[in-house]
């Protein structure tokens, strides 16, 4: 069974909408609904970064590195600043 049918008939069995985690992207993820349509919710910004291959929200909170530079905590883009 594909993850797609997958997706679907979790959907169906279970009544809710359910993620096709295989389908998601820094902007957007996909539902299969109980009705058997899909469902895309795209971000207008990066809402998710794929680190170590595991989804992390986004998060600006800046933090010290090991080497002392101060980086945002999970970010789209890759920024650094002077300790």
């Amino acid at each position: 069974m594909s993850a797609k049918d997958f997706a679907l008939a979790k959907a169906k069995e279970t009544g809710q909408p359910y993620e096709l985690t295989s389908a998601r992207t820094e902007s957007s993820d996909t539902w299969a609904l109980p009705t058997g349509k899909w469902s895309v919710n795209r971000h207008g910004t990066t809402v998710r970064i794929l680190r170590a291959g595991v989804w992390l929200p986004t998060d600006a909170t800046l933090q010290f590195a090991p080497d002392g530079r101060v980086t945002p905590k999970a970010s789209a883009v890759s920024v650094t600043f002077s300790g």
